[in-house]
Parts: C-alpha cells; sequence; structure tokens
C-alpha cells in the first residue's frame, strides 16, 4: 500500500467513523434521559416517547441500526476494505506509512483494539445475523450494550487518530459534530416535552 493509497483510506474511514458516532449521538439522545444536560424529567421524557413512539421508536431503531453497521465497516476484515484492523495491519508491516509513530505506539493500540474483540465479534454477529443478512436461525443474536459500544467507541477514535497523527499529523475532533447532533436532538425532545406538558394544563 502506497501513502497517498493510506492516506484516502484513512480519509474514507474517517467519514464512517464520524457517521457511526453521528448515528449513536441521535439514538441516545431519543433513548436515553440524562439529568445532567436536559431540563425534564425521565418521568417527563417517557410520557413523550410513549405519546410520539410511533414515530420515534423506528426512528431510533433505524439510528441504532446505522451506527452499528458504520463500526462494523471500520472492523472489516475485507483487505480491500479501509477498516481500522486493516489500515493498523499495514502500519505494522510499514512503519514508513505512519513516520511519526513509533513500534510501540502501534504495538498500544493494537493491544487496545485486541481488549476490544469479543465487542467486534459480537457487533459482527448482528450485522451479519440481523442487519445485512435475514438469517433463519431461531437462536436470538445478543446486542451490544451501551458499555459495550462506549468501550468500542473510545478505542476506536484513540486508534484512529494514532494512525491519523502518524501519517500526516493530523487529529481529528470528533466532539464537534456529535455535540451538534446531541444539541438538536435535546431541542427535539425539549418540544415534545413541552407539548405534552401543554396538554396536561
Amino acid at each position: 500500500m502506497t501513502s497517498e493509497e493510506y492516506g484516502r483510506r484513512l480519509d474514507q474511514l474517517m467519514k464512517i467513523i464520524t457517521a457511526g458516532l453521528i448515528y449513536y449521538a441521535a439514538w441516545i439522545n431519543i433513548r436515553l434521559h440524562d439529568a445532567d444536560k436536559v431540563a425534564w424529567t425521565l418521568k417527563e421524557q417517557n410520557e413523550a416517547l410513549g405519546r410520539y413512539g410511533r414515530f420515534l421508536s423506528p426512528v431510533a431503531s433505524a439510528l441504532n441500526g446505522m451506527a452499528l453497521m458504520q463500526f462494523a465497516k471500520a472492523f472489516d476484515r475485507n483487505r480491500r476494505t479501509a477498516s481500522l484492523k486493516i489500515l493498523l495491519e499495514a502500519a505494522e508491516r510499514t512503519p514508513s506509512l505512519v513516520p511519526g509513530r513509533t513500534v510501540a505506539d502501534l504495538a498500544a493500540v493494537s493491544s487496545q483494539i485486541k481488549q476490544s474483540e469479543r465487542i467486534i465479534e459480537k457487533l459482527k454477529l448482528v450485522r451479519d445475523k440481523s442487519l445485512a443478512h435475514a438469517d433463519a436461525s431461531p437462536n436470538p443474536v445478543e446486542s451490544l450494550t451501551k458499555g459495550d459500544f462506549d468501550t468500542l467507541i473510545e478505542h476506536t477514535k484513540s486508534t484512529f487518530n494514532c494512525l491519523s497523527i502518524g501519517h500526516s499529523g493530523a487529529s481529528i475532533a470528533w466532539d464537534y459534530p456529535v455535540q451538534n447532533v446531541e444539541e438538536n436532538a435535546s431541542e427535539v425532545m425539549g418540544i415534545l416535552v413541552e407539548k405534552v406538558r401543554n396538554d396536561r394544563r
């Protein structure tokens, strides 16, 4: 893999990860209540979800599925893809692709990804049996917990930045697009909660 191709794949992977983070942030802000961030109670949010559930439930389900699909792409094993695993392996084989990183740096993030292997395997199973294909197996597929997803996200972001900084010196500010989505999602939920409040008066 040439340095130019490596840079192109990093750019493609950055877009995949960003999309996954945005979908996940939107899903979380519909489904979960964070008392430190919003001005309404859990009960009020549940009332709004109950009132508008016929719309919000399929939206939340779609967002969750899209987030899972994007992170599944990020860990694809196909060598033709722009996946984190493929780019990390390429950097380990050809250190000149990431001149700003040492062998020890790469070993550290590789170890981090290995710690997420159980989560990655679970993600692949969900993708293969529930999202990308209609598996006829009667066995239920165990979904990822929020804790699983949060761990995988942190390992993904730190590993990507290690490779990106090593290749070109560029570090990605992941929080900016996520914060925009969180703010918009909270605004929408706030409007729905206020509508429920007004209807009670």
